[in-house]
């Protein structure tokens, strides 16, 4: 398993000579620990603690997602398809990046409130159409979008 390890499934850190484990959950709450650079992000030392642990993995891969992979530009079409807290995060990413439509998709609607206030334009449940989703954002579109975030975790929804 990968678990513990650095991306590339490797330990840089042992002691008489066997591995210490220093990613993933064990180094959460670690006062030291080794990553590589695209793994850490820095801090203000002004702001609390108490509100920045929020900005952990979840925040950093949606909107890391949006702003350094995907580049989502200004005035683009962006649909998230999945509502927790990553894509919300991509949702803050699209907004930030200055996307004209930000289109939610989850089958929970009580998550949509959320999405709308972190900048989805609007929230869509493919459980309420008969038709595929795709043909639903197209149809409310009048086109397709210009990126698509799957931040389901789920095989079938890609």
């Amino acid at each position: 398993s990968l678990t513990h390890l650095m991306s590339d499934g490797m330990s840089r850190i042992t002691c008489q000579g066997k591995s210490v484990y220093q990613f993933g959950t064990v180094s959460t709450f670690s006062s030291y620990t080794v990553v590589k650079e695209i793994s850490v992000a820095k801090i203000d030392v002004e702001m609390p603690l108490e509100k920045v642990c929020f900005f952990s993995c979840g925040f950093s891969t949606g909107f890391g997602a949006v702003i350094s992979s995907a580049k989502v530009t200004p005035g683009s079409t962006c649909a998230v398809f999945g509502l927790g807290g990553v894509g919300l995060s991509v949702i803050m990413g699209c907004k930030a990046a200055g996307a004209a439509r930000i289109t939610a998709v989850d089958i929970n609607k009580h998550k949509f409130e959320k999405a709308k206030i972190v900048g989805a334009t609007e929230c869509i449940n493919p459980q309420d159409f008969k038709k595929r989703i795709q043909e639903v954002i197209f149809d409310l579109l009048g086109a397709g979008v210009e990126f698509c975030f799957e931040v389901i975790g789920n095989p079938d929804t890609m």
